[in-house]
């Protein structure tokens, strides 16, 4: 009875051994699997990381740059280009034509005061606000030969070229005293044509259209 008493006891003593080691193995797997478990947690501050960083990216450095790209130094170079200052004439005289001392371009116009015409005698006004104690005589000269013209008709013609010089100097800041102007159509010939009846060449026409700017005082 004692020997079979001393072996129950041992065979206790191993199943609570085994018992011990499987509850042991239990507990690792337990660990095991709860250390290597998603944490929702964790997955929930990934997504928001990533929002994070997006809302970064979409900056609006590229925006506030197009201002800048819009400048307007260009246009505001244009607009403060100003008139050429006239020419200080010293030995200025009465009867000078200013068309010689300022060196204008021919003055041919017909019907009205445009450009290039316009530009010379804007010139000449420019001139005359340099100089306000000079005065001016503007001639305006219109010589056709041919078959169908008259002297009455070229008088005529030069009496508008005349009158829009006189009103476009007058309009803008020069006084009437200081001008006038007069249309003689083909009263004061340079060159007489060789050959009237059939007309002119185009050397006596160059020469005979004409715009004269006479000083008449100083």
């Amino acid at each position: 009875m004692a020997v079979v008493a001393g072996r129950w006891q041992q065979l206790v003593v191993a199943v609570a051994a085994t018992a011990s080691i499987l509850v042991g193995c239990a507990s690792s797997d337990d660990s095991q699997t709860a250390g290597t478990s998603p944490d929702p947690t964790a997955s929930t501050d990934t997504s928001a990381s990533v929002s994070t960083s997006t809302s970064v990216s979409t900056s609006t450095s590229i925006s506030t740059s197009t201002p800048v790209s819009t400048s307007t130094s260009a246009s505001s170079s244009t607009s403060t280009s100003s008139p050429v200052a006239p020419p200080v004439i010293d030995d200025l005289a009465i009867g000078d034509d200013l068309t010689e001392r300022l060196e204008l371009q021919p003055l041919r116009f017909l019907t009205s005061l445009r450009e290039p015409e316009l530009s010379e005698v804007e010139r000449v006004r420019l001139f005359l606000l340099a100089n306000p104690t000079v005065e001016l005589d503007i001639r305006v000269h219109l010589a056709s030969f041919g078959p169908g013209t008259t002297a009455e008709n070229d008088l005529h013609l030069t009496v508008g070229p005349a009158r829009q010089i006189f009103l476009h100097l007058s309009n803008h800041g020069i006084d009437e005293s200081r001008i006038r102007a007069t249309g003689l159509g083909r009263s004061e010939l340079v060159v007489v044509p060789a050959n009237p009846d059939e007309g002119q060449t185009r050397e006596e026409r160059d020469a005979n259209n004409r715009v004269e700017f006479l000083v008449t005082a100083l």
